[in-house]
């Protein structure tokens, strides 16, 4: 009898971990506001819109290429949304060139990236959904949370993959220098989300119940599934219908930035020195102005030309009443 219970009970905590274990899809609708950030033929990152204007990355994407503020060539750099079937094809919004203002590689210990660019290219283009950014909390163990991003898979092909059913495990951990990486500062938190190659800088997210808002927490950096020369193990690599991946994967917290709101800000700043703010009038009340403004205009034109005829009468009139006092008085001393 307790061996069957013990049976049971096993097999009851195998289909519970069954079916909350992460998986890999290709999405092909939700999320146009996460793209790909391609640099010249070397790094290929995932990014995503904090806001129009300004991207968020990783920062090893640039800085482990020896590429930074000062020697970031723009037109080397390219952001590719997709706009039609989820994967980079001809149905593409891109953000190149003249366009690409910045590169900000955050000053604080992390692994923090931002690009800031023309928002007049995505403004229109692509919608913002509802969502906060986490500069503040700590975030909880096995704390529910999903991610997207442009894996690499076989001869280059991009699609994006939403990971789901995935957790931040409690672990927070160094990833130290490695025979072949330089490793990072900051702290970085560990989860047991599938990750590969070019998924590096995609969003964490967490599906804020209260608030009903996405919360994003920070962006996918790299795994601790790996040997003293910095490469995966063998041992933590997997294969599924989209390719190969390793089991687990960490993310550098927002809540560890010094310069997210100060990049926010100088984006804001550009944009205004490009284009000034205009009124602030309400739409609405813009067209019952519009109405009003024809009559309104000719009632001051009317006004001015009535001053302008009654100011020579008047001037007259003063004259001829002072004549007349002066004639009034002589007549008085005769």
């Amino acid at each position: 009898m307790n061996k069957l219970i013990l049976f049971f009970f096993t097999l009851f905590l195998l289909i519970q971990n069954e079916a909350r274990s992460a998986q890999r899809i290709k999405e092909f609708q939700q999320f146009p506001f996460v793209g790909v950030v391609k640099y010249n033929n070397g790094p290929v990152c995932t990014g995503f819109l904090i806001k129009h204007g300004v991207l968020a990355t990783a920062k090893h994407c640039f800085s482990h290429h020896d590429i930074d503020e000062l020697n970031f060539e723009s037109h080397r750099l390219k952001l590719i949304f997709p706009k039609k079937n989820g994967s980079i094809d001809f149905h593409n919004i891109t953000v190149e060139k003249e366009q690409i203002l910045k590169l900000v590689l955050d000053s604080g210990s992390n692994d923090l990236a931002y690009i800031i660019y023309k928002r007049e290219k995505t403004l229109n283009e692509i919608k913002l959904p509802s969502f906060e950014v986490n500069l503040e909390e700590e975030i909880l163990d096995e704390t529910d949370i999903f991610r997207i991003g442009f894996p690499m898979g076989e001869n280059h092909v991009f699609d994006k993959v939403l990971t789901k059913d995935c957790q931040f495990t409690g672990k927070t951990d160094f990833f130290r220098p490695t025979i072949t990486d330089p490793g990072y500062d900051g702290l970085l938190y560990d989860t047991d989300c599938p990750a590969w190659f070019g998924d590096s800088g995609g969003p964490i997210f967490e599906n804020n119940e209260e608030t009903k808002k996405m919360t994003i927490h920070g962006v996918l950096t790299h795994t601790f599934e790996v040997n003293f020369a910095g490469e995966i193990e063998e041992s933590s690599k997997e294969t599924d219908s989209i390719g190969e991946y390793v089991k687990t994967s960490n993310f550098s917290p927002f809540r560890l930035a010094d310069d997210f709101q100060n990049t926010l800000d100088e984006e804001e700043k550009l944009f205004q020195e490009r284009s000034p703010r205009p009124s602030t009038v309400d739409p609405e009340e813009k067209g019952e102005l519009a109405e009003l403004t024809p009559p309104l205009k000719k009632e001051v034109q009317v006004s001015v030309k009535e001053e302008t005829l009654t100011s020579p009468q008047s001037v007259i009139s003063r004259i001829l009443q002072l004549l007349l006092k002066i004639i009034k008085l002589l007549l008085g001393l005769i």
